[in-house]
């Protein structure tokens, strides 16, 4: 979050949400389709944050029924 501004980034799909607290507090206009260079903007502070407190990011499971990596091995149901 940074002034009314609230990011929220899925690392399932790689998605992106933005809202305008002050406006939205409910969070239910998301503003990342008419704001990309704000999103873009807020990423870029994330990611520094993430990378300076050293977080350990979510990552795929290859095993997982439903992967890629899985369907491409014939694992899936």
């Amino acid at each position: 979050r940074k002034g009314p501004h609230k990011l929220i980034r899925w690392f399932e799909d790689d998605r992106c949400e933005l809202y305008h607290l002050e406006e939205d507090i409910g969070e239910e206009h998301d503003l990342a389709p008419q704001s990309p260079e704000q999103v873009q903007a807020l990423n870029r502070e994330l990611d520094a944050w993430l990378a300076n407190m050293g977080a350990r990011l979510p990552r795929p499971n290859p095993l997982h029924p439903n992967s890629p990596e899985a369907n491409a091995a014939g694992s899936a149901p």
